[in-house]
């Protein structure tokens, strides 16, 4: 029951523009009553993951997301009484804590959750900073999603335990909606660093032996060279 209940989990991706003069307001709300609403959630198992991300860099800057939440769910039709009690919760009237008013949905995707391994040593509240987002576009998005568990997983796995790499954690995820042929990704990955420079500029031990064979079939059911993104991690909501 508990394995079925985590493989009908779905994951929220929701992309925001936040003028430059209203990201501290932003901030401010989202972290000070929309993460009670999430911990409340969290508390009632109607959400088991809620994340503020802040992208570093960009490019179009004034016409793009700058920030992504991450939000997942046991049950997605179970959704609105996490927003309905949300005044309730926060202890404010929703005039003092939306932040719809100050920000633009660019993009909300869906996406399943299907693997991760984190350093073994690595301490989340301490250690997970920075995410570098990798989107993936593959004809076969599944068979993406498997080679990478079978290859790439256990490989960054055993790397992070032996300190060839400054990466903390690894996870996938394939894309349930929307899928069409202006969305140039259909998978995505991301990469959890302590620091902002281990994220841009990841310094691997000389000796680590990659897993080419694995890397190889990967990029030959790739479509398109992958895009990537890096965020700073603002604030953090889980259920376990």
């Amino acid at each position: 029951m508990s394995q079925d209940a985590q493989n009908r989990a779905i994951t929220s991706y929701q992309y925001r523009h936040v003028p430059e003069d209203k990201v501290a307001e932003f901030v401010k709300r989202e972290t000070t009553y929309w993460s009670k609403v999430a911990e409340k959630a969290a508390a009632n198992k109607t959400m088991t993951f809620w994340a503020l991300l802040e992208k570093v860099g960009g490019y179009d800057m004034p016409n793009s997301s700058n920030f992504l939440f991450i939000n997942t769910y046991p049950n997605i039709d179970s959704t609105e009484s996490i927003w309905s009690s949300a005044e309730s919760v926060a202890g404010v009237k929703m005039d003092q804590m939306e932040t719809g008013s100050m920000s633009t949905t660019t993009s909300q995707f869906f996406a399943h959750d299907e693997n991760w391994v984190q350093d073994a040593k690595a301490i989340p509240e301490k250690d997970f900073n920075y995410v570098v987002m990798i989107y993936h576009n593959s004809r076969y998005p599944d068979s993406l999603i498997g080679l990478e568990k079978k290859y790439w997983g256990p490989f960054i796995k055993k790397a992070m335990d032996d300190n060839q790499t400054p990466q903390m954690a690894w996870g996938n995820a394939v894309v349930l909606a929307p899928l069409a042929e202006d969305v140039k990704f259909n998978t995505v990955s991301f990469d959890l660093y302590k620091s902002l420079g281990d994220a841009l500029m990841p310094n691997w031990n000389s000796k680590t032996v990659f897993p080419n064979k694995g890397l190889t079939m990967i990029g030959n059911i790739e479509s398109n060279p992958r895009g990537m993104s890096v965020y700073r991690v603002v604030k953090v909501v889980s259920a376990n």
